[in-house]
């Protein structure tokens, strides 16, 4: 088996594990490799938050991007306007997985709204 070979074995069991897990997401392929996905969020009745993840051409060795749609992020923890600060680029490590990008981008949505409100970001906090 070649190392392109087992990629694409991990994007289908990642494929499965996301599908399974998360009801809101569509999945982009091409190649058999996993490329974006795309979702949407309720995190207040009523609210809607739509995002996109972006999987780099090297991942898992190159973190997933995740990015706001139709909607700015705001605060401290984001890179840009549409891009959330879901880790530290240098603390991203091969063994995790989209799902668990996809985890993250929920928590940071959730935490994005109660920032929106008390102008807090809840829960710890790491240093850019």
């Amino acid at each position: 088996m070649t190392a392109e070979d087992g990629r694409r074995d991990r994007f289908g069991v990642e494929e499965r594990k996301l599908l399974a897990a998360f009801s809101t997401v569509i999945i982009a392929k091409q190649g058999g490799r996993i490329t974006r996905i795309a979702g949407s969020i309720e995190p207040l009745p009523g609210v809607i938050r739509d995002f996109k993840i972006i999987v780099p051409e090297r991942y898992p060795y190159e973190p997933p991007v995740a990015l706001s749609v139709g909607w700015a992020c705001t605060g401290k923890h984001r890179f840009s306007d549409s891009e959330m600060c879901l880790w530290r680029k240098n603390l991203w490590s091969p063994r995790y997985t989209l799902g668990y990008a996809v985890a993250k981008t929920f928590v940071w949505i959730h935490k994005h709204e109660v920032y929106r409100s008390t102008h807090k970001w809840p829960g710890r906090e790491q240093d850019h």
